[in-house]
């Protein structure tokens, strides 16, 4: 993937998925690809991908923020919200996660809870100019 070769990193993990089919960073990576493939139903894909993986891992970090993305994405922050804040409890330092909790509370209305967030996305990484 860090070729930005989704199509053969898809490839790829298909193959390895099939040598180790109860592999979650297996199903995750190739979740990863296909989002970023971004064909049509690709989406989809990976959000049941990551669904199965946290079902069977609920506090599988890299599932949960992948699957908060496709969520939030699809315009369902609720939803979304419950994953990062998994990923940025249990990761301090990841300002990204914190930053993303911050964005869903302000789709929310919860201005204040908001603010602590974002304040906490920056403290992580002042640089993180979105928060």
């Amino acid at each position: 993937m860090g070729k930005f070769n989704y199509a053969g990193a898809l490839e790829q993990f298909t193959q390895f998925l099939a040598a180790q089919p109860d592999s979650r960073e297996v199903k995750v990576n190739l979740a990863i690809a296909m989002l970023n493939r971004q064909l049509e139903g690709d989406e989809a894909k990976a959000e049941k991908q990551l669904e199965e993986v946290v079902k069977q891992q609920p506090d599988h970090l890299r599932a949960n923020y992948c699957l908060g993305l496709i969520k939030l994405h699809g315009s369902a922050p609720t939803e979304a919200l419950a994953h990062f804040r998994k990923v940025a409890d249990a990761d301090p330092a990841d300002a990204y996660a914190a930053y993303y909790t911050a964005l869903c509370l302000f789709d929310a209305l919860k201005f204040d809870e908001a603010l602590e967030w974002y304040n906490r996305a920056t403290e992580r990484d002042p640089y993180l100019r979105s928060a």
